[in-house]
């Protein structure tokens, strides 16, 4: 009787051995394929406001003919341009996300 008991419990222990590896393997692999990192897809397009000033300070070298003759007339320019508008940026790109399975808290 206790040599039945004693191949009973060698047997159970052999078989959960067998599935724990088992299961540890499985718990490996996924491991790896997550470890191996996943691409997400960005397309979207993102609307960027722009409010701003931009000042020019320059002169300008204007040609004018008077009484038939060309002169060239040195024009000052010294203003400031506002701008206010909202320009649209479209991005497509595949961004790859790789985490370290060590650094999670599970």
């Amino acid at each position: 009787m206790v040599k039945i008991i004693k191949y009973i419990f060698v047997g159970i222990f052999l078989v959960l051995f067998v599935a724990n590896a088992v299961v540890l393997f499985y718990l490996y692999n996924l491991k790896n394929q997550i470890g191996s990192g996943i691409n997400v897809a960005v397309d979207n397009t993102f609307s960027v406001p722009i409010k701003t000033s931009v000042p020019i300070k320059t002169t300008i070298t204007v040609p004018v003919t008077v009484l038939g003759q060309q002169v060239n007339v040195v024009v000052p320019i010294d203003t400031t341009v506002p701008i206010d508008t909202t320009i649209k940026i479209p991005v497509k790109a595949t961004v790859p996300v790789n985490i370290k399975i060590g650094n999670l808290p599970f």
